[in-house]
């Protein structure tokens, strides 16, 4: 999957490390978020 494109320069991502969070405001997207960077193992960027 690309992730973005500058110039000629593009970065990829395998699929299964890819997570698309998407809602409205105030229903919880950040509190979700945090408890998967808080419970996976290893370093998260």
């Amino acid at each position: 999957m690309e992730l973005c494109r500058t110039g000629v320069l593009r970065v990829w991502a395998l699929v299964e490390d890819v997570v698309i969070v998407v809602g409205g405001p105030r229903t919880g997207k950040t509190g979700w978020l945090a408890g998967r960077v808080l419970d996976a193992p290893g370093a998260a960027r």
